[in-house]
């Protein structure tokens, strides 16, 4: 089973017809992948603080991603665990870059309705949360501040998609 069959095995599961998505750092990315894969169950998503990379994959591994490793080697639940398996699943998450599971053509093609709740930090850089909010065709805002404070406590976006019938807030 692919990565994209499971995120989309709930869906199926109950039932659901159509469905709001947020996803946040690498839930953007299976949110790319279910509306490529699945856009009729789609209705809306927010796509919050992406992860994603500027520019070309750095040689070696991050290392956020050697701790990952290191705790399931640690583990012990996991022993056919090698240094070329992990090298393996390192280039295939990360080595296509920008967000991972789309390119931006896909995005510039998605007729989803989105919002984009920029990221601000090296695995979530503003550059990807600006590029995919660009991009979208059918993209309702990039908010920059959201985590805290101002923008957060005096303002609720409405997102509304008159052809789908649907609204939904984040507060």
């Amino acid at each position: 089973m692919t990565g994209v069959q499971t995120c989309a095995l709930p869906i199926y599961h109950l039932k659901i017809k159509r469905c709001h998505l947020y996803g946040q750092c690498i839930g953007g990315s299976f949110i790319f992948s279910l509306l490529k894969n699945h856009p009729d169950r789609i209705a809306s998503a927010v796509i919050a603080q992406a992860i994603g990379r500027i520019g070309p994959l750095k040689p070696g591994r991050a290392e956020r991603f050697n701790t990952w490793a290191k705790g399931l080697a640690d583990s012990g639940s996991h022993p056919e665990i090698n240094e070329a398996l992990l090298d393996t699943v390192y280039q295939n998450m990360y080595g296509a870059g920008f967000v991972y599971s789309a390119d931006r053509a896909f995005v510039a093609s998605c007729q989803t309705p989105c919002l984009t709740l920029a990221g601000n930090d090296d695995a979530h850089p503003y550059p990807i949360s600006e590029e995919i909010s660009r991009l979208l065709p059918k993209n309702e805002g990039l908010i920059k501040e959201w985590k805290s404070g101002q923008p957060l406590d005096r303002k609720s976006t409405r997102l509304n998609s008159s052809h789908l019938g649907i609204s939904y807030a984040v507060f």
